[in-house]
């Protein structure tokens, strides 16, 4: 191997910054379907006691996104196939955004039961094809490092997002309870 093969080879194995960010947006995309059945069943009880929902109609809501997400991404797949992985996930994207922000806005339980089956539609999208984006961005040899990097980015972000959700929650409980004056005996 001479000098030139080996500086080609080094050349070849570094990321450019379009590909970082494409790794770095397909990750964080990854992380949001990760992270949002523990961020939804953090808030439940507040949603069922606020929508008047009974504790199985709660369940169901919860695993809807999941549901609807297993029922969805081959489908989500092949319209990527279709119509384009990028435009594809863009409104999966758009999906979720939308759908959280009715989910968020759902004046009841039928309406909340829609937009998080609408939810899970949408992360299809992103689940689905994410890791097809970066197979179809990346050369062979360049891969390995993509899906590391891409894994490695959706686990630390979700993961956080995670962990903000389930532990600022109990904590600002706590400290409420702390803080409130109690009376004399």
């Amino acid at each position: 191997m001479t000098a030139l093969d080996t500086q080609t080879r080094s050349a070849q194995d570094k990321l450019t910054f379009a590909q970082w960010m494409t790794v770095l947006a397909m990750g964080l995309g990854f992380a949001i379907t990760g992270a949002d059945p523990a961020i939804f069943s953090s808030s439940l009880v507040p949603v069922r006691e606020g929508l008047h929902m009974s504790t199985a109609a709660a369940g169901f809501t919860a695993s809807l996104a999941t549901l609807t997400l297993a029922a969805t991404i081959l489908g989500a797949g092949t319209l990527g196939d279709i119509y384009g992985k990028r435009r594809m996930y863009l409104v999966g994207l758009a999906g979720v955004i939308v759908s959280g922000l009715l989910a968020a806005l759902s004046p009841n339980a039928v309406i909340l039961m829609i937009t998080r089956a609408l939810t899970g539609v949408g992360f299809a999208f992103l689940l689905g094809l994410s890791l097809a984006i970066i197979n179809a961005t990346f050369p062979p040899a360049q891969r390995g490092k993509a899906i590391s990097f891409f894994l490695g980015t959706a686990f630390l972000v979700g993961r956080r997002y995670r962990w903000s959700a389930t532990s600022w929650s109990s904590r600002w409980g706590g400290a409420g309870r702390w803080s409130s004056p109690r009376p004399r005996r």
